[in-house]
C-alpha cells in the first residue's frame, strides 16, 4: 500500500500525434513525480514500450502511421 503523500513513481508513454496536448500531458505528468516519455506516432510509441518498459500507456486512437488501435 502506498502512501497519498507520496505516491509511487510511474513510468508512463504518451502517445499523441497532437504536439499541444502531448506536452501538456507530459508537464502535468512530470509536475506530479512521474518520469515520462512521449511519442508523436503509434510506431514510435510500439518502439518505446518494448525499449522502455512503462508501467502505463496512454494513447491516442486517431495517428498517423500506426493509430492507438493497431498499436
Amino acid at each position: 500500500m502506498t502512501d497519498s503523500a507520496n505516491p509511487r513513481q510511474l513510468r508512463l508513454l504518451i502517445a499523441d500525434d497532437s504536439n499541444t496536448d502531448r506536452l501538456i500531458l507530459q508537464a502535468i505528468l512530470t509536475r506530479q513525480g512521474h518520469e515520462v516519455q512521449a511519442a508523436a506516432d503509434g510506431q514510435v510509441a510500439v518502439n518505446l514500450y518494448e525499449s522502455w518498459q512503462p508501467d502505463m500507456v496512454l494513447l491516442d486512437v486517431m495517428m498517423p502511421r500506426l493509430d492507438g488501435v493497431e498499436a
